[in-house]
């Protein structure tokens, strides 16, 4: 396999059906999606890198980079910090043709891999989502910023929680090979903090 600075690594791509949203759970309180596959594509950065990555990001996608442990977000881009010098930046698969050509523009300045179809998106939406995500990955919500990314073990599985703190809605991600596991758990905290809802 070629690698270099001109180099996109193609993610093989485990599973190409999602290809709409999947409705698993809706009450008057939460809504449990399976979103569709989406455009992401990870950026890390070589070292002495990282003034001209950032200066063309903003060139080419009219956004800066997020601060530590969180995301930033335009239209239908969003740029989710991973590590140090890591990024993923997520959108819409009727985008490819214009993000792969800004993508281009990269080949000198960080390592890419398109990860389309690697990783498995849902959303948790309602009025549970405070109690749900404290419950889940164990956190002191009101410690967060306002929109952040955690990087963090769901069931022995690394997951990414996208959280806004000032809208109703949660976003995770995961491995695509583990999507099944993960709905299931998921599915199973939320019924049990409905459970406990509703005896209050």
């Amino acid at each position: 396999m070629r690698k270099g600075k001109n180099f996109v690594f193609k993610y093989n791509l485990v599973n190409k059906s999602v290809a709409k949203d999947k409705i698993i759970l809706k009450s008057k309180d939460i809504t449990f999606i399976k979103k569709k596959i989406k455009l992401i594509y990870s950026f890390s950065i070589y070292n002495g890198q990282s003034t001209k990555f950032k200066n063309n990001f903003k060139k080419q996608f009219n956004l800066s980079l997020p601060n530590i442990s969180e995301y930033s977000k335009l239209d239908k881009i969003t740029v989710l910090w991973i590590r140090d010098n890591s990024y993923f930046v997520c959108s819409d698969f009727n985008l490819k043709k214009k993000f792969e050509k800004s993508v281009k523009s990269f080949y000198s300045l960080a390592s890419i891999t398109d990860q389309s179809g690697g990783w498995a998106s849902f959303f948790i939406e309602g009025s549970l989502k405070k109690m749900l995500l404290e419950k889940m990955i164990n956190i002191d919500y009101n410690k967060l910023s306002e929109k952040s990314v955690i990087s963090t073990s769901f069931y022995g599985i690394r997951c990414l929680f996208v959280n806004n703190l000032n809208i109703n809605k949660l976003e995770v991600l995961c491995p695509i090979s583990f999507s099944e596991s993960i709905e299931k758990k998921l599915l199973n905290v939320i019924n049990f903090t409905k459970a406990v809802q509703s005896n209050y």
